[in-house]
């Protein structure tokens, strides 16, 4: 039976030291790579991330925490672009690089969106200038009271300043 090692670096295409190393083994969705582990499917970064930072390597050392890409390549494999931390870490990271649903762009192009950020912006002012309705602003801007209530409480929408 071959290593876990042996089985891994089989399916990355490893290329210079600083470049990302593309996962060629099975993948999941977002691009992500997978790999058996003791009969567990792990993702291959976080085998990645155990298998050069752990020794003896173990997978439990990462229960809790998320395997963080610094290249922003789901199927990048390279351990020098690998680095542990939160969920919370990951989100805030994606937030500053302006990556996901959140930045202005794809949450003001996304399919289930029905306001501009220009709408938004101006829903906050109507409401904090003049205390309207929430049902009325959610019929003249055709979304219902609770998305304008989450819109000026910031549930929604909060990355809009």
């Amino acid at each position: 039976m071959k290593s876990l090692r042996r089985r891994f670096w089989e399916k990355v295409a490893r290329r210079g030291e600083d470049d990302c190393w593309p996962w060629l083994g099975g993948e999941r969705y977002g691009g992500y790579g997978t790999l058996s582990v003791d009969g567990r499917k792990e993702m291959a970064h976080r085998v990645a991330w155990a298998a050069y930072r752990t020794t003896p390597f173990d997978m439990k050392q990462l229960h809790g925490k998320i395997v963080m890409h610094t290249c922003d390549n789901p199927g990048c494999v390279n351990p020098k672009h690998l680095r542990l931390g939160t969920q919370s870490d990951n989100c805030l990271d994606r937030e500053r690089k302006g990556r996901g649903s959140r930045d202005g762009v794809a949450a003001a192009t996304a399919a289930h969106t029905k306001l501009t950020p220009e709408q938004v912006l101006a829903i906050r002012a109507e409401a904090a200038a003049v205390p309207r309705s929430h049902r009325r602003l959610g019929r003249e801007y055709g979304v219902a009271s609770q998305s304008i209530d989450d819109i000026v409480s910031r549930k929604n929408w909060g990355w809009l300043s």
